[in-house]
């Protein structure tokens, strides 16, 4: 999987899938209150009807028709935020790339690491769990379907001062895994 770093603003961000971490009963974070307010409430409703709680690992794919520059956002849940760790955040970068294959979708955005905070260690634990997650030994597969090859992602930094830091554990993070 390619990876590439941008420093873009997620709403005008085109892409056809933006992977968005959720902390459970935490739907005023400032990223997530403004795509519920684009999308007219709906991430809103989804936590009030219980559709999705933001615990650990759970994902909810929803189409954005058009109201947002992403196609589809991925809602990956990340569980409490006092819990939340760098190991946690790796697991959901696992869960959020699996939800994506299930989906027939090999090429996403991501602001997952973002939910962490602003530091590049939080970008290299997602990364890690992109890049774990889309590992696949197929070679003696013998059934007819071959799962979506994970072809490239696109990790959005809030700035280009960001962006700048994020490049060694990035880089840091494709040698390991």
């Amino acid at each position: 999987m390619k990876f590439t770093l941008a420093a873009e603003n997620p709403l005008s961000h085109s892409c056809r899938t933006l992977v968005l971490g959720c902390c459970e009963k935490e739907t005023d974070s400032p990223l997530v209150a403004e795509l519920d307010r684009a999308l007219g409430g709906c991430l809103g409703a989804l936590a009030r009807e219980g559709e999705f709680t933001g615990k650990l690992n759970k994902t909810v794919m929803i189409h954005t028709l058009g109201r947002v520059a992403p196609d589809r956002l991925l809602l990956v849940g990340l569980g409490t935020r006092g819990e939340l760790n760098r190991d946690r955040m790796r697991q959901a970068g696992g869960s959020a790339i699996k939800a994506l294959r299930c989906a027939g979708i090999g090429t996403f955005s991501s602001v997952l690491h973002l939910a962490g905070g602003n530091g590049p260690e939080w970008l290299q634990a997602a990364l890690e769990g992109h890049l774990l997650g889309g590992y696949a030994f197929n070679r003696y597969k013998t059934g007819k379907e071959t799962p979506v090859e994970m072809e490239a992602a696109t990790l959005l930094c809030v700035d280009e001062a960001a962006r700048v830091a994020a490049e060694n554990c990035a880089a840091e993070a494709q040698v390991v895994c």
